[in-house]
């Protein structure tokens, strides 16, 4: 019996063939998905090299080695802030010790008691001046600190996510491709399911039309009727109404099997 499958003729089974390759290109990126053995795939995705990729792939590093510098200026208790500010107050410190002693000098009281307090008391506050500005520019220096850190962390993460987006790219074209391929291989085992359904109907049906048109009357289309039915027919009907109606090329098997059966009722 030839074959039943109306979608014949085409490569793959009727006809399907699964998708073996998927391809997607962009100014910036070549996507490609292909099925290495059946059930495992592989995606390779390349950056061509656009404006932005350029830049960022230059400027990224760059940027961390900045910051990394920027942040030595801003190292809590050893920054360019507290040594300026420490340096502001021992100039002033300098300067009003040495007016202050010329001032004494002047009025003859240098080393004197008065004159030793005077000295001492100017000492005093610049030592808490300077206690106050070291604090503040601690908090200063953490505060900048937080916020390099802040900076550096925001850009690892731009550029973590911008990997994270790539890669959901690549895994959304591999679940397609493989959906694609799951789907082909439903539709060939449906599509033999009902062929072979197809090819039992068949034969019940041929078999059971072949003996109705064998012995004709109404025992042929009785007869005909069971068996075809039994195989799946429903056709015999139509021999027993046709009564010896046979294409000659299959006389001779009908009228074998029509003797055969014949001599049984005898």
């Amino acid at each position: 019996m030839g074959s039943l499958n109306p979608f014949s003729g085409g490569g793959g089974d009727f006809g399907v063939t699964p998708t073996q390759k998927l391809t997607a290109n962009t100014p910036a990126f070549n996507l490609k998905t292909f099925q290495t053995q059946p059930g495992r795939f592989k995606t390779e995705l390349t950056r061509l090299g656009s404006a932005a990729q350029t830049a960022q792939d230059e400027r990224f590093p760059r940027i961390l080695g900045d910051t990394d510098a920027l942040r030595e200026t801003l190292t809590p208790g050893f920054s360019d802030l507290r040594e300026a500010s420490t340096r502001a107050i021992g100039n002033a410190r300098n300067k009003a010790i040495g007016n202050l002693r010329q001032t004494l000098t002047q009025r003859r009281v240098s080393g004197s008691s008065f004159g030793e307090q005077a000295l001492a008391s100017v000492e005093r506050d610049f030592a808490e001046a300077e206690s106050a500005a070291q604090a503040q520019s601690f908090l200063a220096e953490l505060d900048a600190n937080m916020q390099v850190l802040a900076f550096e962390t925001a850009q690892v993460n731009d550029a973590l996510n911008r990997e994270f987006a790539e890669l959901g790219i690549a895994a959304g074209q591999t679940a397609q491709l493989a959906q694609l391929n799951t789907q082909s291989s439903q539709f060939v085992a449906q599509m033999k399911a009902q062929e072979a359904s197809s090819r039992g109907s068949g034969i019940g049906s041929l078999l059971g039309t072949g003996l109705g048109f064998a012995l004709g009357g109404p025992l042929g289309g009785a007869l005909g009727g069971s068996i075809g039915g039994s195989l799946g027919g429903g056709a015999s009907a139509v021999g027993g109404s046709q009564g010896g109606f046979v294409p000659s090329g299959d006389r001779g098997f009908f009228s074998g099997l029509g003797t055969s059966i014949s001599g049984a009722f005898r």
